[in-house]
């Protein structure tokens, strides 16, 4: 027989402080039981997510998550909720408690919500926690919510309901070298099938190999100006470092939003707009870290 374990269920896209609630009922449940907590999710995310499938691990095991399971969509979008419960909760994990969110739905259609899988649970005798809706100043905090801040360029609104830093991490490709002509070589990279904060300029953090943590202005957007041609762009000025960085893996942490994306009529008034940009982030980064 499988071990036991607490599961809990849902989609955790972000990982933010309403799934951090969850998490912590969880975590308190192990830990008195003695047995692993596991996330059992879907290994798509719907929606323009918020994180990478490996970023969304990595901040669900920061959060003290000992397994993380994830079920092809395809595979199970067509069972019952009884079998949903019996095969994947019963056999498949041997849950000894599930937890779910007051709003979380399962099985074909998503027919199934938190009363019918206590009944259905509990015929199979495992035991099912709910946890209620989680507000901050009075709002819902919500996966959605937080892409409608993002996507309205309110990063400091969504970086309380999620409760950390919204960033972006990945490899550094080759740009157009541009930035470089004017003492300003930048980082890029072309983030797909997230969600972005709306095109504009933002007061950013870049973390490099190693931790090393320096203030940074990124751009999101096509970059009217110096268009590559190669869509939406993560592209960042990182304040007081010199290097190449072509091939590294680095994460941009969004502090605020500086300006709207627009083009200018030449590299020279790219440079002015940029300098004053600097000025700010480097506000906004010695407050934020004293």
């Amino acid at each position: 027989m499988n071990k036991k374990r607490i599961v809990l269920l849902g989609n955790f896209d972000g990982v933010h402080i309403g799934h951090r609630a969850l998490i912590k009922s969880g975590y308190l449940e192990a830990e008195k039981r003695g047995m692993p907590l596991t996330v059992w999710t879907f290994d798509t995310l719907f929606s323009p997510a918020l994180n990478a499938r490996e970023d969304r691990a990595g901040l669900l095991r920061a959060c003290g998550v000992d397994e993380i399971i994830t079920e092809s969509f395809e595979k199970v979008k067509d069972m019952s909720p009884s079998e949903f419960v019996s095969v994947i909760l019963k056999e498949r994990l041997n849950a000894e408690l599930c937890i779910c969110g007051y709003n979380y739905t399962f099985g074909r259609g998503g027919k199934g919500d938190p009363k019918l899988l206590k009944e259905l649970c509990g015929e199979n005798g495992i035991e099912v926690l709910t946890v209620e809706r989680v507000t901050h100043e009075n709002e819902d905090v919500s996966s959605s919510a937080i892409r409608k801040k993002l996507t309205d360029g309110d990063i400091e609104g969504a970086n309380k309901l999620l409760g950390r830093p919204y960033f972006l991490c990945d490899t550094v490709k080759e740009g157009n070298k541009k930035g470089r002509t004017v003492g300003m070589p930048t980082a890029n990279f072309y983030p797909d099938g997230l969600c972005l904060p709306k095109n504009g300029v933002y007061a950013t953090v870049t973390y490099l190999r190693g931790g090393e943590m320096l203030p940074s202005v990124t751009n999101i957007g096509t970059r009217p100006t110096m268009n590559d041609g190669r869509g939406v762009s993560a592209e960042t000025y990182i304040i007081g470092f010199d290097g190449d960085l072509y091939g590294e893996k680095i994460k941009i942490e969004f502090l605020s939003f500086l300006r709207p994306e627009r083009r200018f009529d030449s590299l020279d008034e790219v440079y002015s707009a940029v300098k004053c940009d600097i000025e700010k982030a480097k506000t906004i980064f010695k407050k934020r870290n004293g």
